[in-house]
């Protein structure tokens, strides 16, 4: 309910096209999981997404395959533009999928974290605030909790500047906030 729908629509389709776009991987699912992993910890970002991708064309209900296919993805920071916002996107898109499937508060918070690094990355942050402070709602960790109170002093909703004119007959204040205010 904290995401604007065209992320949830985003992921939805990205999770309807991935075996479009992959072809399901041979062997035990496991394996492949291990291989990508394996990719990941070797720096190898791409042959991981290639290697999660694959799996969750099996088994698209796992959420370590999509944590996974996230993560490969975050760490991949292409030269071309548009090919660096495909890979941002396709990672927010995987970790609302990875949330999505986790089937406890531990895979919902490692999801969360993940979702909301990914929000960053693409300069959303007031999505990125709220996936963050529902993490910590589950599961309070030091770490997280220093980059969302950074986050929320860097971007969340404050005062920009104010003014006093206490001199009139009816003092006034006028404050400019970053944010517009709902009515």
């Amino acid at each position: 309910s904290y995401l604007p729908r065209t992320l949830m629509d985003t992921a939805a389709s990205f999770a309807r096209q991935l075996p479009r776009v992959y072809r399901a991987g041979e062997g035990a699912i496991s394996a492949q999981m291990s291989a990508a992993r394996e990719a990941l910890a070797r720096g190898a970002p791409e042959d991981a997404q290639a290697g999660f991708a694959r799996a969750l064309v099996l088994a698209p209900d796992r959420h370590d395959l999509w944590s996974g296919l996230s993560q490969s993805l975050l760490r991949q920071e292409p030269d071309d533009w548009q090919r660096r916002n495909a890979v941002r996107e396709d990672a927010s898109a995987a970790a609302i999928n990875a949330y999505l499937t986790a089937a406890n508060a531990d895979e919902q918070v490692a999801a969360l974290e993940i979702l909301g690094a990914s929000l960053v990355k693409r300069q959303l942050y007031r999505p990125a605030i709220k996936a963050w402070r529902a993490a910590l709602a589950l599961q309070e960790q030091p770490g997280l909790r220093k980059r969302y109170d950074q986050l929320v002093a860097e971007h969340g909703f404050r005062i920009l500047d104010h003014q006093v004119d206490a001199d009139s007959a009816t003092p006034r204040i006028c404050v400019v906030f970053s944010d517009k205010l709902q009515r």
